[in-house]
Parts: C-alpha cells; structure tokens; sequence
C-alpha cells in the first residue's frame, strides 16, 4: 500500500522471541539481506502460511485457557488463595482473556510505582506494590510477567520458601514449588 519493503530483521529475545524490521522504499539502496531470505525460506519450508498452522495454535490457547481456568477453580474451591504478579501488557491480555475476575485471582502485585494503586484493565484487579506479598502470604502467584520468569522467582525465593508456590500459563499451565 505504501511502496515499502522489509530489507533485513533482527531476533530479540524479549517477549518470548520478537523481530525488528528494517523497512525502506521499494528501489531503495537497501537491498534484502541474505539472513532475510534464508527466514522466509524457512518459513515456507514450516508451512507458516497455512491456516492449519493458526487452527491448531488457537485450539492449543483454548485449551491452555480451560487448564488454567479449572486450575484457578480448583484452589479457589481447596479454600486457597490466589494473587497475580506483574501489571503487565501481556498478562493483562490473558486475564481479559481469560475474563479473570477478582473471585478467582484476589489482586496483582508489582514492582512499578506508576502502576500500583490502581487496577487492572477490563478485569478490574487491584494493583498493589510487591510488599504486600510478604504482608498477606496467599498460597499462589499467577506469574503474569512470565517473560521474567527466573528473575521473578529468584526475587520471591523467601515466598517459595514458606511454601508458596507460582502458576505459569505461558506455553503451558505448570505450578511451580
């Protein structure tokens, strides 16, 4: 639509594996890189373009979606008690998605002073500084910042040691000790 190109990308690590594009004018001295074409050849080769391919992904989030919400059910029916951790973007996407109310996940914790003291979008959860976790002691975290994974749970070793431990529901629903 805009007589552009993609001539070259870039892998970053963040959000679980992302691409920067370098875009310019069709004919410009920009010429597509030999990296370029050696990812769109794999693609290809992948069959990243068939429907099947985004068929079979959505039955695996619905499915996903389901395993965390019994998951959620289930502790909350044991008399458990459930927080999320991290305000994030993406963890807002799931619990909107997974429409995650206050009666199965209680408030947020997180480390960003802008974002404390306010709620969650659309869902509507309280969001709290990290300090409450040690105030409160809820039985399970729902690791909403999952791309910070090994930082969070080494930041929240005094809580696992007391024996709380954290869902994670990115790829898939595992609770972790």
């Amino acid at each position: 639509m805009h007589d552009m190109e993609i001539f070259d990308f870039r892998r970053l690590p963040v959000h679980g594996g992302s691409m920067r594009i370098s875009v310019a004018k069709k004919g410009s001295k920009h010429k597509v890189s030999a990296k370029l074409k050696e990812c769109l050849q794999n693609e290809l080769n992948r069959k990243i373009n068939s429907r099947s391919l985004y068929d079979d992904f959505a039955n695996r989030v619905y499915s996903n979606t389901k395993k965390l919400i019994e998951c959620l059910k289930a502790y909350k029916a044991e008399g458990k008690r459930v927080v999320g951790y991290g305000a994030s973007a993406k963890g807002n996407v799931l619990l909107n998605f997974c429409q995650i109310t206050p009666d199965l996940v209680e408030y947020v914790v997180d480390s960003i002073p802008y974002k404390q003291w306010r709620y969650t979008p659309g869902t509507h959860l309280p969001v709290y500084p990290e300090q409450k976790l040690e105030e409160d002691h809820p039985d399970y975290i729902l690791l909403l910042a999952w791309n910070f994974q090994e930082e969070i749970l080494e930041k929240q070793a005094l809580f696992r040691k007391r024996g709380g431990r954290f869902i994670v529901a990115v790829p898939e629903v595992k609770v972790l000790n």
